[in-house]
């Protein structure tokens, strides 16, 4: 199975896919070789990746996955690799994003906002976690 992450800054193709779990809107998913078509959101959180012999894990805002003639492809407006969390870069989004919260906020930029501060706490615990420096 192959599998490609779309997001604004960058695209990356992964060959030789065993199974893909992520989180849908409705649920958690797992793509398997061969999986039936399907088209769903997708949730902000981790997709885990397993080729033959590793697994990956990549953080996503969120997006939109497709799967068709045995390949998966994800829309993102944002993917980060596990191996690429930086814990200062994180701290320092996560206070530009609260910063941005004032009584004059819209409500339509404040879900934006809200959505920012969720993606890079979970970055923040994602990378705690695997104990990136």
């Amino acid at each position: 199975m192959k599998l490609t992450i779309v997001s604004p800054t960058n695209k990356t193709i992964y060959e030789n896919i065993v199974a893909v779990e992520l989180d849908s809107e409705a649920g958690q998913i797992e793509i398997l070789p061969q999986h039936q078509k399907m088209i769903a959101s997708l949730s902000i959180g981790v997709i885990k990746i397993k080729i033959i012999d590793k697994k990956i894990l990549i953080l996503v805002n969120g997006g939109v996955i497709k799967v068709e003639n045995d390949e998966l492809e994800i829309l993102t407006s944002n993917a980060t690799p596990s191996h690429e969390m930086v814990e200062k870069e994180i701290e320092k989004a996560l206070m530009l994003a609260q910063n941005k919260i004032t009584p004059q906020t819209l409500p339509t930029e404040l879900i934006q906002i809200e959505k920012e501060i969720k993606y890079q706490k979970l970055k923040q615990k994602m990378r705690e976690q695997l104990g990136n420096g």
